[in-house]
């Protein structure tokens, strides 16, 4: 499991960028632990030894600058990868490939957040875990796991259905979806496959996903996939 800190003195903010990373990312891959002072995260990083995999600072901080902060976790914790959340929609958004700054823009929360958290589970997690491997249109592409919301039988090809896209694949469910992401996409139908992340109800014979989008489930697959939702969720 990633750990992420959060540092913020705006208790507001704090809860709203901690409620985003729950929103975007799948349970049971990140642990977060917020702090409303600078000293707080220092000490605990000192005194208890806790080691984030990456820090999400605001631009602006009371007790030391944010910059002074980050120079201190560089030093602490040099693998610890670092978000500045800015307040101003013209701040530079930097480079997600940058090996440990990285910028968002707060008043996007959470669009703004999106690829860089799909950045560090991808990177982060042992393996490339977090990703499907894409075999489209001459090139393979990866695409993180928790933009996917459910893949769909067409003809002899799959259409890997995401948020914001989708694509068309000759690949089979059996090669898209590596063993380690087995409970996490789950077949459910002859033709769907759904990414139990983004479930938020199950409502007779179908899965209803966040966006509204409901998924059948069909009578030979279903004590198979509620077994599964339910194992996902532990609720076994």
């Amino acid at each position: 499991m990633l750990q992420f800190a959060l540092c913020d003195d705006n208790e507001q903010q704090l809860q709203d960028t901690a409620s985003a990373i729950i929103d975007l990312l799948p349970p049971g891959i990140v642990e977060i632990t917020s702090f409303s002072t600078p000293s707080q995260l220092l000490d605990r990083i000192d005194q208890d030894g806790f080691q984030p995999d990456l820090a999400l600072l605001p631009i602006t901080l009371s007790e030391m600058s944010s910059s002074a902060l980050a120079a201190q976790l560089n030093r602490r914790l040099p693998d610890c990868r670092i978000v500045f959340v800015c307040a101003r929609r013209d701040a530079s958004t930097g480079d997600p490939a940058a090996p440990r700054l990285w910028f968002s823009i707060q008043n996007d929360c959470p669009g703004s957040l999106r690829p860089l958290l799909g950045q560090s589970v991808s990177w982060l997690l042992p393996g490339k875990a977090g990703s499907l491997l894409l075999g489209f249109k001459g090139k393979t592409l990866v695409v993180p796991t928790y933009e996917v919301l459910y893949l769909e039988r067409e003809n002899r090809k799959i259409r890997v259905v995401c948020e914001q896209t989708s694509y068309l694949v000759s690949q089979s469910p059996a090669k898209l979806i590596p063993e380690v992401l087995s409970r996490h996409i789950v077949r459910c139908h002859q033709g769907y496959w759904v990414n139990l992340s983004k479930v938020r109800s199950v409502e007779k014979n179908e899965f209803v996903l966040a966006s509204g989008t409901r998924i059948p489930i069909s009578r030979s697959q279903r004590e198979q996939a509620l077994q599964a939702f339910y194992a996902f969720y532990g609720r076994e």
